[in-house]
């Protein structure tokens, strides 16, 4: 059966600028949710034009369970984008754990340094605070380079 669609294409950079600001992900997740949903069989991706969305009432009028059809494809569709978000949701905690680390582990540097007298008189917590961004960065870098 032949597909039918709305009566519009929606242009690509209407299509990215709403989702994009919609579930603040980048132009690169917006492609992959796309597909994904021209895979389910959502939409069509017209080239060089933009996306048609599948008309599901004409499409699947005379098969069985249609609603179910519809309804479980949605589904895929909620659970991917809550999965979009949880992914964005855990590089910010991710980021923000990062920073209260280096945070509580500068200032348990500076109290053991200062309890001990370790600390040039002209130093204040700013240049431990340096010191503990210095040695996570090494410790990111070795990180990094031992992946490779």
């Amino acid at each position: 059966m032949k597909k039918q669609y709305h009566k519009e294409t929606i242009p690509f950079p209407h299509v990215f600028s709403k989702i994009c600001s919609n579930f603040s992900i980048t132009k690169k997740e917006c492609w992959e949710l796309l597909f994904f949903l021209k895979e389910i069989g959502l939409i069509e991706i017209v080239p060089y034009h933009g996306v048609r969305i599948v008309d599901f009432k004409e499409q699947l009028k005379f098969s069985f369970g249609y609603e179910f059809r519809i309804f479980f494809k949605l589904e895929l569709i909620i659970a991917f984008m809550q999965f979009q978000k949880r992914d964005h949701e855990y590089k910010v905690g991710r980021f923000l754990g990062y920073l209260l680390m280096l945070i509580v582990f500068s200032i348990i540097l500076f109290f053991i340094l200062s309890f001990f007298n370790k600390i040039p008189e002209s130093w204040s917590y700013i240049h431990i605070l340096f010191i503990a961004i210095f040695l996570v960065l090494i410790g990111k870098g070795i990180k990094w380079w031992l992946e490779q």
